[in-house]
């Protein structure tokens, strides 16, 4: 067998922070657009 036909050890997952506080996991991912500010005011004036 040749190097390149050997199996490659396969990777280990990297445990992430399992215990998150509740206001991390409700934030939102990216910052509100433009679109989203202005439906958010346009709805609570009504």
């Amino acid at each position: 067998m040749t190097k390149s036909d050997e199996p490659k050890p396969k990777r280990l997952r990297i445990a992430k922070d399992t215990k998150k506080s509740s206001s991390t996991l409700n934030m939102p991912k990216r910052p509100l657009t433009g679109f989203f500010i202005f439906v958010n005011i346009f709805c609570h004036s009504f």
